[in-house]
């Protein structure tokens, strides 16, 4: 049977013999001759902000024909670096008509039936949200990075038939 040797040089020295099965640990200058130069090295990194959002339906549930609005909420969360300066905007939606955010509840009768609705940023129902600097939602996130926000909505059922209705808005945070 044949030895096999291994060894390495470093700050310590092993040199295991296999067919003895010894190894003698010895500690070993890193440099033979004594002499060494040095320098530095600069190290950098550079951390992007990044933001995560998670949201869910807004749903208005069943309402009866006597009901005459219909008002819900949902919380919207999201992940960013902590630190990180966000605004939150809500687009107009699919069915928007240029004044007012709509659900679409088919066609039937002749025409296209919509039911009208509203977004909010407070449980007064008085500050709209938007995409207007106005109607956004500023921050700062803390040191986990987590936040979470709540869009207020109110449905106008007034003129409307019996259907579902649904729309789909983007929820859009700059950072």
């Amino acid at each position: 049977m044949g030895v096999i040797r291994l060894s390495w040089v470093s700050i310590r020295r092993c040199a295991i013999a296999a067919t003895a099965g010894l190894c003698a640990l010895t500690t070993a200058p890193a440099h033979a001759a004594g002499n060494r130069t040095t320098n530095t090295v600069e190290v950098y990194a550079t951390v992007l902000s990044s933001c995560r959002l998670i949201t869910k339906p807004l749903v208005f549930g069943t309402a009866t024909a006597r009901e005459k609005t219909k008002r819900a909420s949902v919380n919207v969360s999201f992940r960013c670096s902590p630190g990180t300066i966000y605004t939150v905007g809500i687009d107009n939606g699919l069915n928007w008509d240029g004044t007012t955010r709509r659900m679409w509840g088919g066609q039937a009768e002749g025409q296209v039936w919509y039911a009208d609705y509203r977004l909010y940023r407070d449980p007064a129902y008085l500050l709209p949200w938007g995409m207007g600097p106005t109607e956004r939602l500023a921050g700062l996130t803390g040191v986990l990075g987590l936040e979470t926000i709540t869009i207020y909505g109110e449905a106008s059922l007034k003129n409307v038939r019996e259907a579902p209705y649904q729309d789909t808005v983007t929820v859009v945070v700059d950072f």
